[in-house]
This record gives structure tokens, sequence and C-alpha cells, in this order.
């Protein structure tokens, strides 16, 4: 659809007289601006209380530890810690609770860093926190590159992960605005609806924002947090492979290294990719060129694919882990008392829980596994590493009651099963015995059998590597190390779930796809001697090295790939070289467009209350910037009123409809909406219109004819009780 390039009267860098001139570099500067402050406000809600409560409550003999280890302790521990408390004190007590809470952590902080300091400057020579503080700058470098907005001019290019970062934005900015129980942004029926999503990590961004006022937007605040999830990872796995690793402290700098560069290894998804991409070129199908590598098929996310656009999800993850590692470790050694061991079950019965609000699928996988540990434990003997797990599992089912009886009140009945049984797809097989006509038990069917080309493709490297620690293991006749038999159970368990359930909440099956991290973990695990050992014989020619280097090429290459597209798509597709995916633009004007919405919110977010009302239309294009950078309430969000995050579908369609009547400019009988009434009875304050809108194209409609308070080329934001003009089209 051609958009409209006449200017209508208005000066599109300044709407309707309102503002000053902005250019793409200004809100680049102001982005730049907000993630870092974000950045450093998150340092005190995650690392300083990871450091605060390892020092009082010495998990993982934490008082003990080397400088190093305990500034590596600090994120994991933070991000395993904070979501829940900071939870159970919002929504028990107050939101004041939890600023007194993290005030009281940073006071007990500020006591320890004259010391902290000196030995920072003691051990400045130490080539472990040198390689830390290099890795954590290059990740944070990397992160807010891939991650903000940029653009020249007039055009603005949003990082294609704000597909579903402008979801979590509005729940940011929601969290951000009120108390406990959480409400939907997303659905205003004329009373509160209760936000039904794992929400925890986006309370902590709500935070931030809270903390930081106008100067840090949602989405801002969640890059911060996607920072500091990297950090956590760049610290869990040098943690897991010196305390659960059975070779500990040897070579655990190299080791380390190792473990870290292979989070930039994926599968084998270029592959694919660039063969769609090809027949893209040839016969100019669409159907198969998609804005990340990871979508061509069922989804086994990358590491950096998944810490870009699921950080909640790593948290969960980076969470079970810690809990886990600090059981493994103060339950079972010669010095875990029986104080010791509580307070190591309830440190971790906290993580475990804050993993269940940070990304429920991760939890639930880690729970199954723990419960499956448990009985080994007890059939092994080790009661006491068993019994500190119950203790850690009572911990978790109280801290989580209120949140559990939140999720229960914002439940709909009816409707599918939150779980079901299935085979995990193989999409490009499925296609081609589709064309063929084959469906329904054959499509399961085939699905099995092709399972493990299905794995190769996503795992790459990593699949190899399990298959070469089979063979280690029936070579041991299946005498492993306690470690070893853990870790195979909690790959068993991960891949056994994630492969024969998915869930049914939303389209994506999330369950499946984020699930699988708790396996793809062990692998990395794993991979790292066997990545060792072919890089010191990286010159012996041999089927396993050329094997190696070749799967080693494929999976960077593809996260470069990932990496790519994450920041290139939208320009690209702008210019004609890529499809353009509905969800971002329906047309070629995707980076003025953006610019333009963009402006018009920043505009509004002056002139305009915190409670005031902006609809846009609900079923049209462009969902995304409307959710990320308006920062106001709406009455109806998307397409069913994204009810899956709060509400009944069956409200939705008594809202939905008069609503697009009034975007459509005219009702079902051809006749015309009464505006002013709807936005009346659904207590709307502005309606937000887009040249994509169908009543754009109306020279009668409201658009044209009521004094807009803030309007360009491509947008006209009408006030609900505004003047009509004279001149129909000024």
């Amino acid at each position: 659809m051609p958009r409209l390039r006449e200017n209508h009267g208005q000066n599109p860098s300044t709407p309707s007289g309102l503002g000053h001139r902005m250019t793409a570099f200004h809100f680049y500067l102001q982005d730049l601006r907000g993630i870092f402050i974000a950045i450093f406000l998150l340092t005190w809600l995650i690392a300083v209380p990871g450091y605060v409560i390892g020092w009082v409550t010495g998990v993982l003999s934490f008082r003990r530890r080397a400088l190093h280890t305990r500034l590596a302790l600090a994120a994991p521990l933070g991000i395993s810690i904070s979501p829940i408390l900071a939870y159970a004190l919002a929504r028990c007590v107050s939101i004041t609770a939890v600023w007194i809470f993290f005030g009281l952590l940073a006071a007990a902080f500020a006591t320890h860093l004259p010391s902290l300091l000196r030995e920072l400057t003691t051990h400045k020579r130490c080539r472990l926190l040198r390689v830390a503080f290099a890795l954590a700058g290059v990740w944070t470098l990397f992160a807010v590159a891939e991650l903000l907005d940029l653009g020249t001019g007039s055009r603005l290019y949003y990082s294609v992960t704000a597909w579903d970062y402008s979801i979590r934005a509005a729940i940011t900015n929601s969290l951000s605005q009120g108390d406990l129980p959480a409400l939907s942004p997303f659905f205003r029926p004329g009373e509160p609806v209760l936000l039904r999503y794992h929400y925890f990590w986006y309370f902590i961004c709500g935070l931030t924002e809270r903390l930081a006022g106008t100067v840090v937007a949602p989405w801002a605040a969640i890059v911060g947090g996607t920072v500091w999830c990297g950090v956590g990872m760049l610290a869990i796995v040098p943690l897991y492979l010196r305390f659960f690793d059975p070779k500990g402290r040897q070579d655990i700098l190299l080791r380390s290294l190792w473990g870290v560069s292979l989070l930039a290894v994926t599968g084998l998804d270029l592959i694919p990719n660039l063969a769609f991409y090809v027949r893209y070129l040839v016969t100019g199908d669409q159907s198969a060129v998609w804005f990340s590598s990871e979508l061509w098929n069922n989804i086994v996310g990358g590491w950096i694919y998944s810490l870009l656009w699921v950080p909640h999800y790593m948290a969960a993850l980076i969470a079970s882990l810690m809990g886990f590692l600090i059981i493994w470790n103060d339950s079972e050694s010669l010095e875990s008392s029986m104080r010791k061991r509580i307070v190591a079950g309830v440190v971790a019965g906290f993580a475990f829980a804050s993993a269940a609000g940070l990304g429920i699928y991760v939890g639930m996988v880690f729970d199954v596994f723990l419960i499956a540990w448990t009985i080994a434990s007890v059939l092994r003997r080790r009661n006491r590493q068993a019994a500190t797990i119950v203790l850690a599992g009572l911990v978790c089912l109280l801290c989580l009651i209120p949140y559990f009886l939140d999720l229960l009140r914002s439940s709909v009945s009816g409707g599918e099963a939150a779980l079901q049984w299935t085979v995990r797809s193989f999409t490009i097989p499925e296609r081609i015995l589709r064309i063929f006509g084959v469906d329904g038990p054959l499509i399961t069917l085939a699905n099995l059998l092709l399972l493990p080309t299905n794995y190769l493709f996503e795992l790459g490297l990593f699949f190899v590597v399990a298959q070469m620690q089979w063979r280690r293991f029936r070579s041991l006749n299946w005498r492993l190390e306690p470690s070893e038999l853990a870790a195979g159970l909690m790959l068993f368990t991960s891949v056994f779930i994630c492969t024969f359930l998915k869930s049914s909440v939303i389209a994506a099956n999330d369950l499946g796809w984020r699930g699988f991290l708790i396996a793809q973990f062990v692998l990395l695990l794993w991979a790292v001697p066997y990545i060792a050992e072919w890089w010191r014989n990286r010159r012996v020619t041999s089927n396993m090295n050329r094997r190696f280097r070749l799967f080693l090429a494929i999976g960077v290459l593809s996260t470069g790939y990932e990496v790519f597209l994450i920041r290139a798509y939208p320009v690209l597709a702008d210019r004609g070289s890529f499809p353009m995916a509905p969800m971002f633009s329906p047309d070629r004007h995707l980076g003025e467009r953006t610019f333009a919405v963009r402006q018009a919110y920043e505009q509004m977010q002056n002139i305009t209350p915190v409670t005031a009302v902006i609809q846009h239309h609900p079923e049209m294009f462009l969902e995304i910037a409307p959710f990320l950078y308006s920062r106001r309430p709406m009455v109806a969000g998307g397409l069913t009123c994204s009810t899956e995050f709060g509400g009944a579908p069956e409200r939705c369609n008594g809202i939905r409809q008069p609503l697009l009547e009034v975007f459509n400019g005219a009702k079902a009988d051809g006749s015309t909406p009464n505006v002013e009434q709807v936005c009346r009875d659904l207590s709307i304050d502005y309606l937000f219109a887009r040249d994509t809108d169908p009543v754009w194209r109306k020279p009668e409609s409201w658009v044209w004819t009521v004094q807009p308070i803030v309007a360009n080329s491509f947008v006209r934001v009408i006030p609900c009780h505004g003047q009509v003009v004279q001149n129909k089209k000024q």
C-alpha cells in the first residue's frame, strides 16, 4: 500500500508545532544514556545484593574465596536471589519495603567497599581479573550495539529483537507504575486484569525504570538487564568448571576461556538459511526467509540468540544452575554442618523460586531433574544432599504461593491443556511430506525417525560432543563420577521433556524451545575438554579433527549470521535485499515510519500524564512500535487484546469490535461510528492513527476533521474530545 507523502500542513520535524527538531542521532544518544544508566542501576539491584548475600550466608564458602571468585559469584547470586525477594516484599508488604531492602544491602556493601577496593588494587595484575573484566566489557558493548535503535536523519531502525522486546517493554512499564499483583498492560475491559506471565525479570527491570524516571525507557531497562544476564552467563560457566567439574582448579583459566568461547558456537543453521535465501533470489519465494536464523526450524537457540532474544529465560537458567551448584558444594563436603546445609537449602530454594518466576518452562524442566536427582541421591545413600534438595523445594514452594495464586486467579477456564504430548517437528521434511499429501501419524513417525538428523542440524558441534561422551561413558561401563551422573541426568531430563512435550499457552512452543537450554549447558561443559584436546592436536590430520574444524566453523558462522540479521535485517529489508516481515512494515518505509511513530510517542510523553490511555488500531501492522515506545496504557493491544497475557478472550470481542469500526472508518453496515461515544465507553483519551490504518485514507473521517495534538506524515494523535476543524484536510 503506498503511503501518503503529503505533509497535510504539518512540519514532520515539529508535529503540531510541539517539541524541537529530532533526528535519529538524537534518539541514538538518548538510548545510549538510558541503557548505561540502567546497567549502572542494575548493578545495585543484582551484583551488589549478590555479593552481600553471598558474604552473609557464606554459601560456596564465599568469604574464604579469592577476590575474582567472589566477584564471579556476585552476578549469578544476584540474578538468583534478587527477583524472588523483591517480588515477595512487593507482593506481601509494599514497594517501599523493596526500596528499604535494597537500600540496606547497598549500605552493607558500602561497608565492604574500602577493603574491596584495596583488594582490587592488590590484584590488579591478576590475569583472571583482567580477562574477566575484558570479557564483560566486550559483551556489554556488543549487546548494546546489537539492541539499540540506529538510523540516520529521519530513518530509525530497531533491532529485530524488538518483536519480542515490545511486549516485554509494555510489561516492564506496567510493572514500574504500581504495586503487585501485576496487571496486564494490554487489556482494560473496565476492571483490572491480572498479568498471566513469568515476569520476575521484568519486575527488576521495572524497578530500574522507576528509579530513573523518564531517563530510562522500559526497553532500555530491558537492554540493561540483558547485559547483566550475559555477565551472569560469563560467570556461571567458569563457576561450574571450577566447582562442579572434577578437574576443579586444574587449568581453570584456560578451561574457562574455552567454555566462554563456546557460547559463540551454535548448530548448522547457516546451511538451510543460505539455501532458502538463494531460493528467494532465484524464485522470489519469501516463505522461508526469516529475520532470525533460528526460525527455519523448531528452535534450539544458540547462546547468543538466547541471550539477546529471551534474557529472562537465560536468567532462569542461571538461577536454576546456581541453586543446584550451592546444594552440590554445601551439602556433601566434610565441612557441611547442619547449619551450612540449612542455609544452602534456603538460598537454593530462593534461587529455584526465582527461576520459576523468571522463565517458568526452564524452572519446570529443572524441577523435574531435581526430583529425579533426589531419588538418585537416596538410592546412592547421599541422604544429606537429598534432604537439602527437599528443603530447597519447600522454601521454593512457600515463596511462590502468592505468585501461583495470582496465576490461578488470572487463568481462563476451558481451552487446550497447557502441556501436550508431541514429537519435536523437523520443518523441512514435514513440508516435503505434506506436499505429497502425507499427514497425521506418518508425520509424527517421520519426525521420530529423523530426530538424530534434526538435532544434528540444531546442535552441530555439540551433537558430535554428545556422541563422543556417549562412547566414553560406554567405555567406562557407566562407572561415572557423581558430577557426570548428575549432568547426564540433567541432559536426559531436558532432552526428553523438550522432545516429547510442548507448551500450548501461546503459538510458540516455549517449553520445547527454552527448556532445552539446560541440555545445551551440559553439552557446553562436556565440550570443553574435547575442544581443548582438538586445539592441542589441530595440526594432526584425522577424521575427527576435520569434523571438529568443520562443525566449529559452521557453528561460529551461524552465530555470526544471527548477529548480522538482528542488526541489519530491518535496514536491508527496507532497501529490498530481504523480504519485509509483515510484523515490521507493510512496505519499504520501515525506517521513516518507525522514526515518525517514536517521535510522536516521545512528544505524547511530554504533554500527557502517565495515566493517559492512548489507543492504536488493535489489528493492523506495526504493533511493535506502539508497545515499544508508548509508555502509556491501552485498552486493547493485539489481535485478541493479548489475552494470552491475562483476561478472558470472550471479553475482548465486545471491546475490539467498536475499535475496529473506529480505525476502519465504518461499521459493518457502512455507517459512520460515533468515535466520541466509543472513547467515552472505553475510557480512551487519545486515538493514535497511522498511515497504515484504513481510516487514514478517508478525508471525511475523524483523522482529518479533528485537530490533532501531534501529527506528522505517518501519524496523527487525536484527542477523543478534540475540536472539529473547518479545513477538512489541514
